[in-house]
């Protein structure tokens, strides 16, 4: 190997080294769960023991979907969900609105 290319093999092992780095410190997030956890593709998950309830179900699964209503509520005067009909919620949605509006 040339001088040169061995300058450039060590700078793309630091570059490796530091993307590997990276990834020491990170988190992965998986999404397409369907695809990832595929019984013919993939390790294959079988649950086992006695069926249990979910902790908090259904709310669990509710709870994103009233946060982003909130959020996006303000742009698009939509919900998600007709929980939005109560006067408790439409006050905190109008509230959620006129804060927006301020910035």
């Amino acid at each position: 190997l040339g001088s040169n290319q061995l300058s450039e093999l060590r700078a793309e092992t630091r570059t490796l080294a530091d993307v590997l780095a990276i990834f020491r410190r990170s988190v992965g997030l998986l999404d397409e769960v369907d695809l990832l956890l595929h019984p013919l593709r993939s390790e294959l998950n079988w649950p086992h023991g006695e069926r249990k309830p979910i902790h908090f179900a259904p709310l669990r699964w509710q709870l994103p979907f009233h946060l982003l209503d909130g959020v996006l509520y303000p742009t698009s005067r939509q919900c998600t969900a007709a929980w939005h009909e109560g006067p408790e919620a439409q006050q905190l949605l109008g509230q959620l609105s006129e804060a927006v509006a301020e910035g």
